[in-house]
């Protein structure tokens, strides 16, 4: 939507500092309704200001610890970086590991919901540090393991491809079987066969999947029939044919070629209730506008 992108750009770009200032006002408020909280949260996301990134978590923290806050403040403390990122997600990882798992009539549960909105997240959302991190807690701490392993292996980069192959190879080894098959990769944004959610990896995630591999990967605890066979299935998952690169390349750049386009939907849902807190902005008041016709 170039109209929708256009109007948020042109904020961002002429209000920015206007923007942080009142976000930075509004965001550890205790009386934010839910539709506040998130788009406030959002736009703190869009602006990816370091600044910012405390006030999110104070947010969270503030809503009792409305799960439904936390894929959106994960997103937006991780894309924002600064020196404080790792303190900052630590701290929502710690609301994460307490979220239910309890299942409602249809099977669903509040860390299912996490998951999904984990793995919808653009491709190129957290930086190499970022994911590093995400990594180390992960495997530190088994209870977020669930729900952090999607978020990894939904990024595009050599390292979270790597954990892919580590975490399917680690898998099979414990079911007793001796090889990676392709299924094992389906469910996954890098099998060219699911054309609504494949995403073509970049040259160098593809590179660390190469046929011979990293001669890191074989020296791995999960054994290195396993981990070579990993390695060796999500290469052949992830290059499979040129055709199929081709014809889904147009899906990929719809579908993760913006860094916004993850949240941008979502944020036009809340954005109004934030937009008439923040009153002294014109294109906020015409983005309000445009939410209620668009609702």
């Amino acid at each position: 939507n170039t109209w929708r992108d256009n109007i948020l750009f042109h904020a961002f770009r002429n209000h920015r500092e206007r923007l942080i200032a009142e976000l930075r006002d509004i965001l550890p408020r205790h009386e934010l309704t839910f539709d506040q909280a998130c788009g406030a949260i959002l736009l703190a996301g869009y602006l990816a200001a370091p600044e910012l990134s405390f006030a999110v978590v104070r947010c969270v923290e503030n809503s009792n610890g409305n799960w439904r806050l936390l894929p959106e403040a994960i997103w937006a403390v991780g894309r924002s970086g600064g020196e404080d990122v790792h303190a900052l997600l630590d701290r929502l990882f710690v609301l994460l590991q307490d979220v239910s798992n309890e299942k409602d009539q249809h099977g669903w549960s509040p860390r299912h919901s996490i998951v999904r909105a984990f793995g919808d997240m653009s491709p190129r959302t957290f930086p190499a540090e970022v994911v590093a991190h995400i990594i180390r807690r992960a495997e530190e701490q088994p209870k977020l393991q669930d729900v952090l392993f999607p978020l990894i292996h939904a990024m595009d980069l050599p390292v979270s491809l790597e954990h892919l192959a580590r975490h399917k190879a680690a898998q099979v080894s414990a079911r007793g079987k001796t090889e990676v098959s392709r299924i094992d990769f389906f469910f996954s944004r890098w099998d060219p066969s699911n054309d609504l959610r494949f995403v073509r990896p970049s040259d160098a995630s593809r590179d660390r999947c190469e046929p011979c591999g990293n001669p890191q990967l074989r020296i791995q605890s999960c054994g290195p029939q396993h981990l070579q066979s990993g390695v060796g299935q999500l290469t052949r998952t992830i290059f499979h044919t040129c055709d199929k690169f081709q014809t889904t390349h147009h899906n990929s750049a719809r579908l993760c070629g913006n860094v916004l386009n993850w949240a941008i939907p979502v944020a036009f849902r809340h954005c109004a209730h934030v937009s008439a807190m923040i009153l002294g902005l014109p294109i906020l008041r015409i983005m309000s506008g445009a939410l209620i016709c668009l609702r």
